[in-house]
């Protein structure tokens, strides 16, 4: 069986630019925070338990 190495998300990098760039206050900001948290969440689940 081949393993593959978990890769780091495309889509929590974009999340990760975007937040550098929004106002604080800006009306969306919150809502990707919020997705951000739960990839990241998901994200060490997966690095800590891979699947098989």
């Amino acid at each position: 069986m081949v393993l593959k190495e978990l890769q780091y998300p495309f889509r929590m990098k974009q999340n990760e630019v975007l937040l550098r760039r929004l106002l604080k206050d800006h009306i969306k900001r919150k809502e990707i925070e919020e997705d951000q948290a739960k990839r990241k969440a998901g994200y060490k689940v997966n690095k800590i338990y891979p699947i098989i």
